[in-house]
């Protein structure tokens, strides 16, 4: 592989490089030439200048509380969204274990235990109800599917339905 200010100098070769004693590894410190900058170095450059003029500003401070406030609230989605997938992971392997699932008692020598399982049997509830409310509605969208295709049928003529389908001939 050639060295970037090889590949530069077959590019360029109007462009003196001898006045320029910059290291090869650093693209934003070559000057703003065309044949220097490529496209996948422009954000990484102005990512940089902007660190270096916040630093020099004396800013500093608030963009690294602005960036640990950011870091810290990553954490807390990552760590609500874990606890929402175990809950539910909780709550289908418990519905999925009991045919019933009764109603826990609240025991005062474990008050955090109580609250987990009468947490865990309501969210079995809910899904329970769920699912009879989802089987409902299947139902009834089936049943208004046929009516339908009931009509629609009853709509043509029987020489029309012979037309469009071969197998609906008497």
């Amino acid at each position: 592989m050639k060295p970037f200010l090889a590949v530069v100098r077959e590019a360029v070769p109007s462009v003196k490089l001898s006045n320029y004693s910059l290291p090869n590894s650093d693209p934003c410190a070559l000057p703003r030439v065309a044949a220097f900058t490529t496209p996948a170095s422009e954000p990484f450059c102005a990512a940089q200048n902007h660190i270096i003029e916040t630093y020099q500003r004396g800013e500093w401070l608030r963009v690294l509380v602005s960036d640990i406030s950011y870091l810290l609230s990553t954490i807390v989605k990552l760590a609500a969204l874990t606890s929402v997938v175990l809950f539910v992971g909780r709550v289908l392997i418990t519905y999925g274990a009991y045919d019933t699932f009764n109603r826990p008692r609240f025991n005062s020598k474990s008050p955090a235990g109580s609250a987990e399982r009468i947490l865990i049997w309501l969210g079995v509830v809910a899904f329970t109800w769920s699912l009879r409310r989802a089987a409902r509605t299947y139902v009834m969208l089936a049943e208004t599917s046929a009516m339908v295709g009931e009509w629609y049928l009853r709509r043509y003529a029987p020489n029309t339905l012979a037309a469009l389908h071969p197998r609906l001939r008497d």
